[in-house]
């Protein structure tokens, strides 16, 4: 389940948005795992998250805004993401946005993709690793923006797509 949903835009100039919403659990409750990973608790996300519903209705405007200006949407590992998102739209009755989901999720980009990392790897001058070996986001951008790194320190929803905004604007 969605515990915290973070997202970034913007058009390569200038300091991109960024939204990063905690979502207050609605029958269920957040793992010790899931505790450890993202470092929000059932407590903090119950007394401080917004129903889901709404997160998703707020993300979506978004992403189908900036789609339909063309961008693409990037995300790390774009497919389990997509799924997840897919099935909490679901849940949530929000079904009737699914194809326009899915439609900006076939166009969009996953720094998972080998091609993805294969690119990185030309651009840092790596040639001894396979071109059909994953890259971690983390990885990218120590080899491509290594005075990014400090972004790198946590694992939230919205400092990976900042990640993802500098990785881009990397290749423009």
């Amino acid at each position: 389940r969605i515990v915290q949903v973070g997202w970034t835009f913007g058009n390569g100039q200038g300091t991109p948005t960024t939204q990063e919403i905690i979502v207050k659990p609605d029958g269920f409750d957040i793992s010790d795992e899931a505790v450890k990973k993202h470092r929000i608790s059932h407590a903090i996300a119950s007394s401080s998250g917004k129903p889901l519903q709404e997160v998703l209705l707020s993300m979506l405007s978004d992403v189908l805004n900036c789609y339909t200006q063309g961008g693409r949407i990037i995300a790390h590992h774009l497919e389990f993401v997509a799924g997840i998102i897919s099935q909490e739209l679901e849940r949530s009755s929000l079904s009737h946005l699914q194809d326009a989901w899915k439609t900006v999720v076939c166009n969009g980009i996953c720094t998972m993709d080998p091609n993805t990392a294969a690119w990185a790897r030309d651009m840092m001058g790596v040639t001894e690793i396979p071109r059909l070996i994953p890259m971690g986001l983390v990885d990218m951008v120590k080899g491509l923006l290594p005075d990014k790194i400090e972004l790198c320190s946590k694992h939230r929803s919205a400092g990976n797509g900042a990640l993802m905004e500098y990785v881009l604007c990397k290749e423009l």
